[in-house]
């Protein structure tokens, strides 16, 4: 799933919809992710590539959760649920 995310971060960069960053970070990943994260673009730092990170581990625990019945007797509507808080976390990401 990393390098699926870091193929759409690359390719959302490169067709310019990422939201340029308000602030530049430096030496959050390594390199080796970085370049699975999109690779090198002006408009891919490391705090995009943080919020990545986050995305993807956020969608891991979504999908543990689910599996593991943790939402069971806590959300009325999983579908509907899960489809959102996708959606927010594109939203981080700025796609």
């Amino acid at each position: 799933m990393g390098t699926a995310l870091g193929r759409v971060l690359g390719d959302a960069a490169r067709a310019g919809v990422l939201p340029p960053a308000e602030h530049r970070r430096t030496s959050l990943v390594t390199p080796a992710a970085a370049e699975a994260l999109g690779g090198e673009h002006p408009d891919l730092d490391d705090a995009v590539r943080a919020r990545a990170l986050l995305t993807w581990s956020s969608v891991y625990g979504l999908i543990s959760f689910e599996l593991f019945g943790h939402f069971a007797g806590v959300v009325t509507d999983l579908d509907a649920f899960f489809t959102e808080q996708v959606g927010e976390l594109a939203d981080l990401l700025g796609l």
